[in-house]
């Protein structure tokens, strides 16, 4: 079977909430719900179909309304027809990494850079990155962060 025939998407129907979800995170989630017993490889369609009646009872994290739809995810596409791409290379994410991490926003190379490589911010800890400093004349460098801007 296709890396994406397993992959499905959680919807809201009130606020259009999305979660791309893979076989792993469904079945955390049976088991949670006290839907699924501790069976080591269960069975895929079993999985999918109770998956598809007991999003019924799941609620939205965004708004909080009782009852997800669970919709195909057919490729590495987000909601507008574009690629999953890096928040760093900007190069698509493969497929089979969001299958493991649906909510990844960084391809595999971008996250093996080694740690001490990196500067983060010293008041949020946010990841600095290099932003052209505002002003007039010659143009000038400097680091910001990505999450708060200082």
């Amino acid at each position: 079977m296709n890396v994406s025939d397993r992959l499905r998407q959680l919807r809201c129907a009130g606020c259009h909430w999305r979660k791309t979800v893979g076989p792993d995170e469904m079945i955390e989630r049976l088991r949670s719900m006290g839907r699924l017993r501790r069976d080591a490889k269960p069975d895929w369609e079993y999985v999918l179909e109770l998956f598809r009646l007991e999003s019924q009872n799941m609620a939205c994290v965004e708004c909080g309304q009782q009852g997800l739809l669970v919709e195909p995810l057919t490729d590495d596409f987000d909601d507008w027809g574009q690629a999953v791409k890096c928040e760093v290379c900007k190069a698509p994410i493969p497929l089979e990494r969001i299958e493991i991490f649906p909510d990844s926003k960084r391809c595999a190379k971008c996250v093996d850079v080694s740690m001490e490589e990196r500067e983060f911010c010293d008041y949020c800890g946010g990841l600095m990155k290099m932003v052209r400093r505002k002003g007039t004349g010659i143009s000038g460098y400097q680091m910001a962060c990505s999450d708060c801007g200082r």
